[in-house]
């Protein structure tokens, strides 16, 4: 909200009632007009990774949100930013968030075929995401052969 003359004004929802459309936009601060435009450039590629429409205000030392969103897209946001640190692509986190909130248990075959990735991926990433708490795995014995290892993802 930017407050001038006592008149109260949202510009994005200005534009998104004028535009009638997804935009993407990026508020930048700084010392300088250079260091601004950059946080704001920043800002803006941050909302086009996540693809939503949150505001982000980017400083030097700092981002901070500026429109209200709910519970579930923040957390979203938080366990794509996880998944980020972790080289996972946007379109696989999307579909690991898929899977985390059908609240299933995946084998590394099942995680492969539904990522259409090699199980040798798969199972790199499966590894990954456990050596940094954001997956736990059980080892299911089977009648015939080696135990099958399952993982369920706690983002």
């Amino acid at each position: 909200m930017i407050y001038e003359d006592f008149i109260n004004s949202n510009i994005a929802l200005n534009l998104k009632k004028k535009l009638k459309e997804k935009f993407y936009s990026g508020w930048g601060k700084g010392n300088n007009i250079n260091e601004a435009r950059y946080n704001a450039e920043k800002s803006y590629k941050k909302n086009i990774d996540l693809n939503s429409e949150v505001i982000y205000l980017v400083s030097t030392n700092s981002e901070i949100i500026l429109s209200e969103i709910d519970a579930e897209k923040k957390k979203n946001i938080e366990i794509i930013e996880k998944l980020k640190e972790l080289n996972i692509t946007k379109q696989n986190s999307k579909k690991l968030i898929e899977l985390f909130k059908s609240k299933e248990k995946v084998s590394c075959a099942s995680l492969a075929n539904y990522l259409a990735i090699s199980e040798r991926t798969a199972n790199r990433l499966l590894l990954k995401l456990e050596e940094n708490n954001l997956a736990i795995s059980d080892l299911v014995k089977i009648n015939r052969g080696r135990p099958k290892k399952l993982y369920k993802f706690s983002f």
